[in-house]
């Protein structure tokens, strides 16, 4: 029996590894459509209207310029991938694979963002801080990959960057009813969550966002943020404590002293407008 190759296997084969190349993925071949805007790539869904998907980025727009100025200004000329859904019960069918809540998602192997147009900004700013975090440091741990997302979840980019700035409002019910939940016994910070043991995934996302939200009340989020620019395979506690085990253990007392006398809307230690 002789092996061969049909003409249109082969064209779509290498229909399959261009898309792939190209940052393109299945959803252009099943009837999705492809804008290019200055801000970003943009994917939507047959049907949509192209010139109402470009009015609401432009919209958001501002909002997420700034994060990716104040957090990751080295990402100025990366144009990210956005995919679009028309609303969420669109994004929802197309996402059952997912936890029932989830509003949006960042696709880390397509590098794009997952979201409908009609999800309200704290979830944009999440997903855009995972995709822009990957960008600038795919090594970077859980931990600080979902703490830095639900600290600019809850980032109010109309204040300048000295302002104060508020913890989310679930995770200051979980400092005040059970810090010790979230006490330190040693600097291992969670690495990875299992979905499927939903009050563990929650603790450890709760720990992690209460954590980088208390770098940043010490300036310490700016030295980070600077750090992994450098040095894109860092742990980013280095740049904190520069590995010195002293450092780390005062780190470690400082956090649980300020769970035991917390604050939730405070400006930066020693910030310097501009400096993130």
């Amino acid at each position: 029996m002789r092996f061969s190759l049909q003409p249109v296997p082969i064209l779509l084969i290498l229909l399959l590894l261009t898309a792939s190349c190209r940052g393109y993925d299945l959803r252009l071949l099943q009837g999705w459509d492809r804008l290019e805007m200055d801000c970003c790539y943009v994917q939507i869904q047959e049907g949509m209207d192209p010139g109402r998907v470009e009015a609401a980025i432009r919209w958001k727009w501002p909002m997420i310029q700034t994060l990716q100025e104040r957090f990751f200004p080295s990402l100025a000329d990366f144009k990210p991938l956005i995919v679009v859904y028309p609303d969420q019960e669109s994004y929802k069918r197309s996402s059952e694979h997912l936890p029932s809540n989830a509003l949006a998602h960042y696709d880390r192997s397509r590098k794009a963002i997952h979201v409908s147009l009609d999800a309200p900004d704290p979830v944009w700013r999440h997903e855009m801080s995972h995709l822009y975090l990957d960008e600038l440091s795919s090594k970077a741990p859980f931990w600080f990959q979902e703490g830095l997302a639900r600290f600019l979840q809850n980032y109010n980019t109309q204040k300048n960057p000295c302002s104060e700035q508020a913890m989310l409002p679930e995770f200051r019910v979980w400092v005040e009813k059970n810090p010790d939940s979230l006490v330190l016994e040693s600097m291992e910070l969670p690495t990875s969550v299992d979905f499927l043991d939903p009050d563990g995934t929650a603790q450890k996302t709760v720990l992690s966002g209460v954590f980088v939200y208390f770098l940043w009340t010490r300036g310490d989020l700016t030295d980070i943020m600077r750090g992994l620019r450098e040095n894109p395979k860092s742990d980013p506690l280095f740049h904190v404590t520069f590995g010195e085990r002293g450092a780390m253990n005062q780190l470690r007392r400082d956090y649980i002293e300020y769970l035991e006398k917390p604050v939730f809307n405070v400006a930066p230690s020693s910030c310097k407008p501009g400096g993130g």
